[in-house]
C-alpha cells in the first residue's frame, strides 16, 4: 500500500478526524502535490453545496449538479459512493488519482478544480458544471439521424481530433497517462466545437510505482478501447503511453466510421475479435474517407505496440501535416497496388471486375 492509499484508508476509516486530511495535507505540500491546498478547506458537503437533485450515475461514481453556497455557481459534484466500506476505499483511490490530475494539469479541454475534500470518508471534487454529451454517443445518434456528414463534416471531425490529441499531449507532457482513453472520454458541448476530457479515474503517473490494488484497477477500462496487448496482458506494461495512443486511434476510427472497430454480440466475442482478427479499414466501410487518415488512425491502433506512434506528439505533427495538406503517406510493401485497386474501384464496372 502506497503512503497516499495509507492516508485514504485512515481518513475512510476515521470520517470524523480532521487531522488526519490536515496531517495528509502537509505531506501533501512537502511532496510538492498542487492538492495540498484544497484539503485544507475540510467544510463537508452540506457545508459547501445545495444539491439540485440533477444526478448522472456511472459504474465508479456519481456526477451531480449542485450550488455554490460560496459563488452560487452551478457545479459537478464527482464522489465515491458505495455501501461496501472495500469498493468505496478503492473508489476514493481512483477519485483522488483523476483529482490529481486536474490540479497538475491546465488546459482548454480540462477543467480546473474548484474543490476537493472528504465527507464522511468518502472522498469528493467538484468542477464547472457543462452541459455536455459523450463522443460515442453523440456520434450514435448523428449517425442513427443521417445527419453525421451534415453536423460534423469530415474537416471539422479531423479537428476535433486534432483538439483531443493536443489534450493528450499536454498532460502526457505533464508525465501522466490517460489509461483509459477512448470516444466515451470526450465530452462534446452543443456547439459540437468545444470539447472536455474527461474520466481520468486510470490516471497514471509515468514512473511511479503502483500497490497491487491500484495496479488492478489500471487493467480495466472501456473493453472497446483496451489495445489487444492489454487483454491478455499478466504484468503491467514498462509505459503505458502506447494504450493511451491506441485510444486515440480508436477514437479517430468511430469518428471517421460512425462505428467502433470491434463489433459483437457480447463481451466474449468483442474480446475474441480483438485478439485475433483485424478490424475493416476505415475506407471499406465509409468510401469517402480520406486514405491519409486511414493511415493515421491504423497506426495508432497497430497491434504491435512498437509500430504505433511514439509519442502523441509525432502524432499531431502528422495531424498538421494532413490538415495542411502536405502530409505525404509512407508506402508499406505493396502499397502502392492498394492504392491503385482503391482508384480502380471508383471506375465503372469496377465492382464487377
Amino acid at each position: 500500500m502506497t503512503p497516499e492509499e495509507s492516508f485514504l484508508r485512515s481518513i475512510l476509516d476515521s470520517p470524523d478526524d480532521d487531522d488526519i486530511v490536515l496531517i495528509f495535507a502537509d505531506w501533501l505540500e512537502d511532496e510538492d502535490d498542487p492538492r495540498a491546498n484544497l484539503l485544507r478547506n475540510h467544510q463537508g458537503l452540506e457545508e459547501r453545496f445545495e444539491f439540485c437533485g440533477d444526478r448522472e450515475i456511472s459504474i465508479r461514481r456519481n456526477r451531480e449538479l449542485v450550488i455554490s453556497r460560496e459563488t452560487n455557481r452551478p457545479l459537478a459534484l464527482i464522489r465515491s459512493q458505495h455501501n461496501n466500506q472495500e469498493q468505496l476505499f478503492r473508489a476514493s483511490c481512483a477519485i483522488w488519482e483523476e483529482a490529481g490530475v486536474f490540479a497538475r494539469c491546465s488546459h482548454p479541454c480540462l477543467l480546473p478544480l474548484e474543490h476537493l475534500g472528504f465527507d464522511r470518508g468518502s472522498c469528493f471534487y467538484a468542477q464547472r458544471w457543462v452541459e455536455a454529451h459523450s463522443l460515442d454517443a453523440v456520434v450514435s445518434q448523428l449517425v442513427e439521424a443521417e445527419e453525421l456528414e451534415n453536423q460534423l463534416p469530415l474537416d471539422q471531425r479531423a479537428r476535433l481530433f486534432l483538439k483531443v490529441a493536443n489534450a493528450i499531449q499536454h498532460v502526457h507532457s505533464q508525465g501522466l497517462i490517460h489509461g483509459n482513453f477512448g470516444p466515451h472520454a470526450v465530452m462534446l458541448e452543443p456547439d459540437l466545437e468545444s470539447l472536455l476530457v474527461v474520466d481520468w479515474s486510470h490516471a497514471i503517473l509515468e514512473g511511479k510505482n503502483y500497490s497491487q490494488v491500484r495496479e488492478q484497477a489500471l487493467f480495466g477500462g472501456n473493453i472497446n478501447c483496451l489495445p489487444p496487448e492489454q487483454i491478455v496482458a499478466t504484468d503491467p506494461p514498462t509505459s503505458y503511453v502506447g494504450r493511451d495512443i491506441y485510444g486515440l486511434g480508436v477514437t479517430l476510427y468511430l469518428m471517421l466510421t460512425g462505428r467502433f472497430p470491434y463489433q459483437g454480440d457480447n463481451l466474449l466475442n468483442i474480446i475474441f475479435s480483438m485478439r485475433y482478427g483485424d478490424p475493416p479499414r476505415p475506407t471499406e466501410l465509409v468510401s469517402t474517407v480520406p486514405i491519409e487518415l486511414e493511415a493515421i488512425c491504423l497506426k495508432c491502433m497497430h497491434t504491435d505496440p512498437e509500430q504505433r506512434y511514439p509519442s502523441v506528439q509525432s502524432l499531431i505533427e502528422d495531424l498538421h501535416l494532413y490538415l495542411a495538406g502536405e502530409w505525404e503517406m509512407p508506402l508499406e510493401p505493396n502499397a502502392i497496388t492498394k492504392i491503385l485497386r482503391w482508384c480502380r474501384s471508383f471506375l465503372p464496372g469496377a465492382r464487377n471486375s
